[in-house]
């Protein structure tokens, strides 16, 4: 089939089109027949449509659900479509030799030519596209010669970069039916036909496809199935494998995931209904997004048995001794693909520790590195937010120095080749004590500053415009008197904000620090009170490639005189057990975008605690299991950074167990 022919074709079609300020009805005489050529037309033809796109503050600008299932999404600053035009993707049922199809796949004959086409019954659209009122895109179709009527309703609302998708399946016959329903599409990822994969769960329960940068070579951009209703079967590979697949009945159950290749996806669900009765929903959905995410707080490792050993998460054994290594296995875990995920951010708690010493975490299969990622004193319970490498067999390591109990939270990870580069191994470049590395000179003292470059040591490239910001393990030490630290890009304002507090006397606190960097690969630390200062660096940020950090920004602050995005004057001191929600999300000056949004990266404070407890932060809806931050005293100050998604308005929760006042920098975004 010529390009000519396939829009040929697709001008037949009828469409149910949704756009966010405007909906778009229309049923108009469907095309019949099956394609039988495998060449791909031209994609900018493939992708044209006939009814008007309106553009929204969204990234899906335009959904299109045919009256025989295909579906088409264009996003934000895209050329092109989504996927390989606005016909190749396909809700595809298969009973026994048959199959039924949408009359148009492009270069898509080995799923259209055997089977049969979908017969169109009806299609409404409904609802305004508010949360409260989602677009509602219901389409009925039939297969007359095995009994059965398919209905699908496809759900979106404006704003979210993905549609949710429920597939019933009712059986008209006098005899049960044994059914398999497929969802299936050819990526078009970023305006680009060729890309990489992944897969997520264990069981799988979805697929993705990643495209790449051809100018810079990194992952960007990922299109993803998710099944909410587990599937029963899955599939990413050369996109005509995925047709001819689906259309057999017969997913491989297998990824291509490295291969860089003109690819797509697929999920399966295999279906019983009984004579005259319908099947249960099947719902999955259609996601768009950097290939790099936040996940909802997952614990990986649980070192803690309290009264029978099932209570360990992740490890089987007494509390870890002095000297000891816990080997973490992240890779296919809490959202974490089985394969392809090259970093990830931890939150790696110590309590119970037996002694003074540290926490250090690294990737296995690699030489322990000479840093830390915690300090702790004996007894102490204290988390940081580590950003570490993957290792072998998708694995970290935890090595304690004193001993003690290790819990680890994962919090987001990012694919090969994506924005955010973690090196090896950590390495230390700066250590103002006696040792000193990357400082010369006495002990930094009251408002003392310290300037440090980050281009060009430890792996890091040393060229400004290929690194945006640098993720680094800030740790102050030896603290004369109570004082905070603050990390910011070199020639740049010091902003009001801060990045670790510290006490006389405390052995040394540590935390997570995205910092962009100066244009003279620089950045500067600031210690308020005399202190040593540590620097380990973990990672860099690519330019312009779907992470982005800015100089710290203050978006919360819950005391009165200084509050930021909370109504003190009304709401007073947050008490135990309390919910604070506020605006990350184009909070102006932030240098976050207003809109989308998917993930943040917070400094969140506690300070003015009432008494020992945690702090969890997360969108909304149901708090994870998981904390962000421990209080160990009443009236302790002490920060962590943290990871975590927006909610759909651009806003994050942060519970408080303990009460206190509260305080939340905002370091770098992710974008949808």
């Amino acid at each position: 089939m010529t390009p000519t022919d396939h829009l040929t074709a697709r001008r037949k079609r009828g469409r149910a089109a949704v756009a966010a300020a405007a909906l778009v009805a229309a049923a108009l005489p469907v095309a019949t027949g099956s394609a039988g050529a495998e060449e791909k037309p031209d994609a900018a033809t493939a992708a044209s449509v006939t009814n008007p796109q309106i553009q929204t503050g969204g990234l899906i600008t335009y959904l299109d659900i045919s009256p025989d299932l295909n579906c088409y999404a264009q996003l934000l600053g895209d050329v092109d479509g989504a996927f390989f035009g606005d016909d190749a993707c396909a809700t595809i049922m298969v009973v026994g030799d048959d199959s039924w199809a949408p009359a148009r796949i492009p270069a898509g004959s080995a799923a259209t030519s055997p089977s049969d086409d979908w017969v169109p019954v009806s299609q409404d659209v409904a609802g305004s596209g508010a949360p409260a009122d989602p677009y509602r895109i219901t389409t009925v179709v039939d297969a007359p010669s095995a009994n059965l009527r398919l209905t699908q309703v496809d759900i979106h609302v404006v704003g979210d970069n993905f549609w949710t998708t429920e597939i019933t399946v009712a059986n008209q016959g006098g005899s049960p039916a044994e059914v398999e329903v497929y969802k299936a599409f050819d990526c078009y990822t970023a305006d680009s036909d060729n890309g990489y994969g992944a897969l997520f769960g264990n069981p799988v329960s979805a697929v993705q496809c990643i495209g790449e940068d051809s100018e810079t070579g990194v992952r960007n951009r990922a299109e993803t199935l998710v099944g909410v209703t587990p599937p029963s079967s899955y599939m990413e590979a050369f996109y005509s494998d995925i047709w001819a697949a689906a259309a057999a009945g017969n997913l491989s159950n297998t990824c291509i995931c490295e291969q860089f290749e003109d690819n797509g996806l697929a999920l399966g669900w295999e279906l019983t209904i009984p004579a005259g009765g319908t099947s249960p929903t099947v719902v999955h959905r259609t996601e768009f997004r950097s290939p790099g995410q936040a996940v909802t707080n997952f614990r990986l490792l649980d070192t803690r048995r309290e009264s029978t050993p099932e209570t360990q998460i992740g490890y089987s054994g007494p509390i870890p001794a002095p000297g000891q290594t816990v080997p973490v296995q992240v890779a296919g875990r809490g959202g974490i693909p089985e394969g392809g995920a090259e970093s990830v951010f931890l939150n790696v708690t110590g309590t119970e520790s037996t002694g003074q010493g540290f926490v250090t975490v690294w990737p296995t299969g690699q030489p322990q590195p000479n840093s830390s990622s915690l300090n702790l004193e004996a007894g102490q319970t204290r988390p940081n937010l580590v950003f570490t490498r993957v290792g072998d067999g998708g694995q970290v390591n935890i090595f304690t120095q004193s001993g003690g109990h290790l819990i680890a939270d994962v919090g987001a990870f990012f694919p090969t080749g994506s924005a955010v580069r973690a090196l090896t191994n950590p390495e230390r470049i700066l250590d103002t004590r006696d040792a000193q590395i990357g400082y010369t000179g006495p002990k930094p003292g009251e408002n003392g500053e310290v300037a440090l470059r980050v281009l060009g040591v430890a792996g890091v490239p040393d060229d400004p415009a290929a690194v945006a910001g640098v993720i680094l393990n800030v740790t102050g030490t030896e603290a004369e008197a109570p004082g905070f630290v603050t990390v910011w890009p070199e020639g740049q304002l010091r902003p009001n904000a801060s990045n670790l507090n510290l006490a006389p006397g405390e052995f040394a606190a540590p935390n997570l620090v995205v910092v962009p960097v100066g244009a003279d690969g620089s950045i500067r630390l600031y210690t308020q009170s005399p202190a040593h200062l540590i620097v380990d660096i973990a990672g860099y940020i690519v330019p312009d490639a779907g992470f982005e950090s800015v100089t710290p920004f203050r978006v919360l602050d819950t005391r009165p005189g200084s509050a930021i995005g909370y109504d003190a004057e009304n709401l007073g001191v947050p008490g135990p057990d309390a919910e604070v929600r506020f605006q990350v999300a184009g909070v102006e000056g932030s240098g976050v975008p207003a809109a989308g949004v998917q993930s943040v990266i917070l400094n969140v404070t506690a300070t003015e605690s009432f008494d020992a407890g945690f702090i969890t932060a997360y969108p909304g809806g149901a708090r994870p299991e998981a904390s962000n931050l421990n209080v160990e005293r009443p009236g302790q100050t002490i920060p962590n950074s943290v990871i975590v998604p927006v909610d759909s308005s651009g806003f994050v929760t942060l519970y408080t167990q303990s009460g206190g006042h509260l305080l939340a920098d905002v370091a770098a975004w992710i974008p949808n």
